[in-house]
């Protein structure tokens, strides 16, 4: 394994609870309603949320959002961070009114 160089700067590991948020997301959930502002969480997605990181529905939004630009997450699930991904940029073109690529 190399040492980072000046233009590869070098990657923090994922946190536990990163680890743990990327796990409750590999889990297929049941399909909910999409509403105005996205898809809505689960009744039993958001209890295991609570009880297993006791962090609320906000803030795992905030920690998912950041961990799909996170280079140590990809490396850690690249099959999950690009799905995940790509539901993003589908949910943003519906927004926009396009259709995603």
């Amino acid at each position: 394994m190399s040492a980072p160089s000046a233009t590869q700067p070098a990657v923090e590991p994922l946190t536990d609870q990163q680890r743990a948020v990327l796990e409750i997301e590999r889990i297929q959930w049941p399909a909910t309603q999409a509403t105005a502002q996205g898809p809505m969480i689960s009744p039993h997605k958001r209890g295991v949320i609570f009880d297993s990181l006791g962090i609320s529905e906000t803030r795992y939004a905030m920690i998912l959002n950041a961990l799909l630009s996170n280079p140590a997450a990809e490396a850690y699930d690249p099959h999950l961070i690009h799905r995940l991904q790509w539901i993003r940029g589908a949910c943003r073109q519906r927004t926009l009114g396009r259709r995603p690529v």
